[in-house]
């Protein structure tokens, strides 16, 4: 791809008096570059849509989380996935599932979940004094109807010599299952949020089973990160990298939505929340 200099910006803003666009590229250690396209209303026939948007607004934990909002989470997540640079040498993923009713509650998994990942570093720290880092994710167990743990522990270095029988001995409350993961960013989201029909609440048209606020998916601080930069491109730049990538097969696009009710119509609508393309190496079509 292209580098585009700052002279070569301002010559082509003086013929075309084009808008420019940030666009965030992220440059991942495996070799593929990943252009995070921007949000913007294009002429009819380019890409469309409604922007996810809207300040923070008050958590109450008392009210079930709208599927609307579940999927914007986790949208939001997989831009920060994306960001990521795992070493997946360094890396162990590892679900934790429940066994007794009792533990059942969103509230409950999250404070259990605590007390394992504190073994896990005490674990780490014994054998070859290992610091571990983790992405983790709730999610509800489709036949079941159980929570349960998705967690990918990132390790200074090698992960220590650990089987199943000793995770479950450690978790206490179920079953583990260490986990086979393609550490890039569709590898991870796709672990993470395996069962996403299962966490909607049928039961609650337009709702899930989880509290509105819910940490679906957190992440610790300090994990191995892509290098991320910021461009200024214009409109007929970012559309000539996006054919040019689809044309010769590089290049793969993806798309992050999620649908909402239209409040005048009543119709079901699909907004845009953000395209991706990817470059280079790790794609794949």
């Amino acid at each position: 791809m292209k580098t585009i200099t700052k002279k070569e910006n301002a010559s082509q803003d003086a013929c075309f008096g084009e808008p420019r666009y940030t666009v965030t590229i992220v440059e991942r250690s495996d070799g593929t570059v990943v252009l995070k396209l921007p949000q913007w209303k294009p002429p009819v026939g380019l890409f469309g849509g409604k922007p996810s948007g809207g300040g923070r607004k008050q958590i109450d934990y008392s009210q079930p989380m709208t599927r609307q909002a579940y999927a914007r989470t986790l949208n939001r997540y997989y831009d920060k996935l994306l960001c990521l640079d795992l070493d997946e040498k360094n890396c162990m993923s590892v679900t934790l599932t429940l066994a007794d009713e009792k533990y059942n509650t969103y509230a409950k998994i999250i404070k259990e979940y605590k007390k394992f990942k504190q073994k896990m570093d005490r674990y780490a720290w014994k054998h070859g004094k290992n610091t571990v880092k983790e992405v983790r994710a709730i999610e509800v167990q489709k036949n079941t109807l159980h929570y349960h743990v998705h967690a990918v522990f990132v390790f200074e270095h090698l992960p220590p010599a650990i089987d199943e029988e000793t995770l479950t001995e450690m978790w206490g409350l179920g079953s583990t299952h260490i986990a086979e993961v393609v550490y890039d960013a569709d590898g991870l989201f796709n672990y993470l949020t395996q069962q996403k029909v299962a966490s909607f609440d049928f039961n609650k048209a337009g709702y899930t089973r989880f509290p509105k606020g819910a940490n679906i998916i957190s992440m610790s601080r300090g994990l191995p990160k892509a290098v991320v930069r910021k461009v200024d491109m214009s409109l007929r730049q970012i559309c000539d990298t996006l054919n040019t990538a689809l044309d010769d097969g590089t290049g793969k696009l993806m798309t992050k939505s999620h649908k909402y009710k239209d409040a005048i119509t009543g119709e079901l609508k699909e907004a845009i929340d953000r395209r991706y393309l990817f470059i280079g190496k790790g794609v794949s079509s």
